[in-house]
């Protein structure tokens, strides 16, 4: 048997210089799709993928160039979410632009080279979690097409290992909605972009004419509000043109229900600094007209003062002589808000109007996709210990006085809590909340 001989050897000495890692880089150029800002990559391999990689991103829309060891890219531009059949089949990692397109664009198409059946190939782990994210996705024997109004939070388990499908998860799983993003000030996207950690919850929930509230999955509340408003703008609209002033009995069923959607986002800003952003959305408009409010508060974190910042947009229709003209309205909340503590609960909320247009009965101005956001900062109350606490983000319907309040309730016997920021109320409430468990590590 063939001896292996292994003797010391005189110190070694020189430089290497480490090139940049394939199954680094591609991920990397897929998760610039989630950018809103240029981007420069560094020590990028000169090899055929990268130049499909960034072929790929310019197919999007977006610019992208190679300038020696470095490539740039601007993704503001992106616009598509399909990717092109021939620089699919140019690379396999192609895939990994699916789950960048979905948070980004809320949909991705991809063809697969050769109509090479989806589950002989290790895609299908990434389209599991896709699904289990809360994304739609169809598939044929050579393409894919994913679609996502909202994806969400979950725990998702994979049959096996996969870094490619783990990539793509953490790609679909990190953003807000696109809109939202849109809209936020630079200050915000900067502290966003260098957060140690972002967590990111949603509800969904339905009230009827009663107020009592019931929380509902998603494809559930995204279905029903959808066939609603449907019925709702038929009916706005008829009324709208005729003139008329009362609804009959079987029209007035349309109008007892409601949906709303609350997003709550946790950013952890280092030094003991957390960011609070809580997004709403009436799905349909209620039915009820008054003074509402959105906040969000925490355990052991005191707000800071003057980081309140807040704006609510909603669209317009306009009926004359029976032709639609549709606008929008946003307004940018200066001091409607105020600040709140119970016990070691602290927190912070907006209110606002909601537009009135008694149903559209009789006007020709409608109301429609009332939309909230509203952020502030804190600052954690015990910066040098660790621990966990808990975060909740609340919309309030139907406020009239404007003292802000926040009450804390648990149920022993289902070991549920609940907590509500907003204003001092009377008359009709429905509260819709988003909690999330954050851990506080010091440093």
């Amino acid at each position: 048997m063939p001896a292996l001989l292994v003797s010391k050897s005189p110190p070694l000495s020189g430089e290497v210089t480490i090139h940049g890692a394939k199954n680094s880089v591609l991920p990397i150029l897929a998760a610039t799709l989630l950018c809103r800002t240029p981007c420069v990559l560094h020590n990028c391999p000169d090899i055929l993928d990268v130049t499909h990689a960034l072929a790929i991103l310019c197919s999007l829309g977006c610019a992208a160039e190679r300038r020696g060891a470095s490539v740039y890219i601007d993704p503001r531009s992106c616009a598509g979410h399909s990717i092109p059949p021939e620089l699919a089949a140019s690379m396999r990692a192609s895939s990994l632009f699916l789950g960048a397109l979905l948070a980004r664009q809320g949909e991705a198409s991809l063809s697969l080279p050769g109509g090479c059946p989806i589950g002989a190939r290790p895609v299908d782990y990434h389209l599991l979690a896709f699904r289990a994210l809360g994304a739609e996705v169809t598939e044929t024997d050579d393409t894919i097409h994913c679609r996502a109004r909202r994806l969400t939070g979950a725990k998702i388990t994979l049959p096996g290992p996969s870094v490619g499908a783990t990539e793509n998860a953490m790609l679909a799983a990190v953003g807000m909605q696109k809109e939202n993003i849109d809209r936020l000030d630079d200050e915000t996207l900067q502290s966003f972009a260098v957060s140690r950690e972002i967590t990111v919850m949603t509800s969904y929930s339905k009230v009827d004419s009663s107020g009592n509230v019931t929380y509902l999955p998603e494809e559930q509340a995204v279905a029903e509000s959808a066939e609603l408003n449907s019925a709702q703008d038929a009916i706005k609209y008829k009324y709208a043109v005729e003139g008329a002033a009362t609804l009959s009995t079987t029209e007035k069923k349309y109008f007892q229900d409601s949906y709303m959607r609350v997003d709550l986002t946790v950013s952890y800003q280092g030094n003991a600094q957390y960011l609070y952003a809580v997004d709403s959305e009436w799905l349909t408009m209620p039915t009820f007209r008054g003074t509402d409010s959105l906040g969000a508060c925490a355990m052991n974190n005191t707000v800071s003062p003057d980081t309140q910042y807040g704006y609510y947009i909603y669209d317009i229709t306009y009926i004359n002589a029976g032709v639609k003209k549709y606008d929008e309205k946003a307004v940018y909340i200066n001091s409607n808000y105020g600040n709140a503590v119970n016990g070691n609960w602290y927190g912070s909320a907006c209110y606002f109007n909601l537009p009135n247009d008694t149903f559209g009965l009789s006007s020709s101005t409608l109301y429609s996709n009332f939309r909230v956001h509203f952020q502030y900062r804190s600052h954690y109350t015990s910066p040098n210990t660790g621990g966990w606490f808990n975060a909740v983000g609340n919309y309030t319907h139907a406020r009239i006085a404007v003292s802000p309040s926040i009450s804390v309730g648990i149920d022993t016997k289902a070991g549920t809590l609940s907590v509500a920021i907003g204003l001092e109320l009377h008359g009709l409430k429905d509260i819709r909340g988003a909690e999330v468990e954050m851990h506080h590590i010091p440093g």
